[in-house]
């Protein structure tokens, strides 16, 4: 499972040195914030072991995390700084990639105080605006949307907001199913098959992928109905917190690790910095050009709002 050589990328304006090549990620430019590894290496079953959950696959604690996931690895997330994988004997490797680069990751950048919400991230009217919902909701089929569309594409599943409240580009790939594929009319056997398990597949969008970080301007929660067209509705008070937390990224993994006041508190500047709607669609099916449309005239309007805010604010200052 090892590589010859040794891989180095980028994501998240992070470093990443790695002994196995991880896929679409970006070149390293050497100017990066941070430095984080990704090494193969023993993880102890003991230490994967949760006393008080013992039916719980992870540990945490302070500034560690273990994940136990069956059939496929054992992996030691620590100090926002480095990921150790030990592969289950067979395992297969684009799982284990699988793993690395989505819960690994995610817990690395929650150990880096990020708020990390379950979400896409899609540059609309020069801010990145991140599509949050419930697994199956249809994000990853509708970022490829925006991307066949020509918008510039930030992460998928994995956004990590710093305290700046910027969202830096992730890695280059949307996750699709095959019936999204066959949607968008691309042939799958092209495509690197992400589990065997599953009918996904690596979507590339390297020339879709921002290239730089952006302010979060508007958060999108995708919810679905049982009536005909698309429902809009501003999120407000103290519902913001349930939303964030509904929809942050392993947030079991965040109490594990002793982080409820930091992550409270994350939610609440975000919250207070960037506007929050849900967009409810049929149940029925899927109008994509439909929802691109009612997400980019909202965000458009909610963008023009926050600019003459900010307009009359800068005005009014001595």
């Amino acid at each position: 499972m090892r590589s010859e050589t040794e891989f180095v990328g980028r994501v998240f304006d992070l470093r990443v040195e790695s002994d196995i090549v991880l896929p679409r990620l970006a070149a390293a430019t050497g100017s990066e914030s941070g430095v984080i590894s990704v090494r193969r290496g023993q993880v102890p079953v003991e230490d994967t072991v949760n006393h008080q959950h013992p039916k719980a696959y992870f540990r945490g604690e302070a500034s560690s995390l273990w994940m136990a996931i069956p059939d496929v690895a054992r992996i030691h997330v620590h100090g926002g700084q480095a990921i150790v994988y030990d592969p289950a004997p067979g395992a297969d490797l684009d799982t284990v990639m699988l793993f690395l680069m989505g819960s690994g990751l995610g817990a690395l950048m929650i150990q880096r105080q990020m708020l990390v919400l379950h979400a896409n991230g899609i540059e609309i009217g020069g801010k990145a605006v991140l599509c949050m919902g419930r697994s199956g909701i249809g994000k990853s089929t509708l970022a490829g949307a925006f991307a066949r569309a020509g918008y510039r594409l930030f992460a998928d599943d994995v956004c990590p907001i710093n305290d700046q409240g910027l969202l830096q580009p992730g890695a280059a790939t949307i996750k699709l199913w095959d019936t999204a594929a066959a949607h968008f009319q691309i042939d799958t056997a092209s495509l690197r098959q992400i589990q065997p398990s599953q009918q996904k597949f690596d979507y590339p969008v390297e020339q879709h992928l921002a290239d730089a970080p952006l302010p979060v301007g508007l958060m999108v929660e995708l919810a679905v109905h049982d009536s005909d067209g698309f429902h809009v509705e501003r999120i407000t008070g103290s519902r913001t917190y349930s939303i964030l937390r509904a929809n942050s990224y392993r947030f079991e993994y965040v109490a594990a690790m002793g982080q409820l006041a930091r992550h409270f508190d994350a939610c609440a500047r975000v919250a207070n910095r960037v506007p929050i709607i849900r967009v409810t669609r049929p149940a029925s099916g899927m109008d994509l050009s439909g929802l691109m449309g009612v997400i980019v005239e909202a965000a458009h309007d909610i963008l023009s709002e926050q600019d003459e805010a900010d307009l009359v604010t800068a005005k009014t200052k001595p």
